[in-house]
């Protein structure tokens, strides 16, 4: 669980991204409508750090999102986002993760 800010999370729900590692939805103690989406980048995603510094600037997906270098040189790109609930904040976090993945595909192909 990433942890940038003093504020405390709880991880709510952890799944396999193919192609990139896997994901993470965490939920403030603090304030029960943020969550924070972290895609923690598999070893391949990791090593390719200046391909996503650049794509942060030309896809949408990731607009808001912040990449992280954590030890081993492990890559997170995390995102906040407010939702009503638990169920929404995942349709939220699965909705973002597809557009990444779709953002990742359009620019191997140009």
């Amino acid at each position: 669980m990433l942890q940038n800010s003093p504020e405390k999370w709880f991880l709510i729900n952890d799944q396999l991204v193919a192609g990139l590692g896997h994901a993470e939805l965490s939920q403030s103690w603090a304030c029960p409508s943020e969550f924070q989406a972290t895609l923690v980048l598999n070893n391949y995603e990791s090593n390719c750090l200046r391909d996503w510094l650049s794509q942060r600037w030309l896809a949408k997906s990731l607009e808001q999102a912040c990449i992280f270098e954590l030890e081993y040189s492990k890559l997170l790109v995390s995102r906040r986002m407010s939702a009503n609930n638990v169920l929404d904040a995942k349709e939220k976090c699965e909705l973002w993760i597809q557009a990444v993945l779709a953002d990742r595909v359009k620019v191997a192909q140009s």
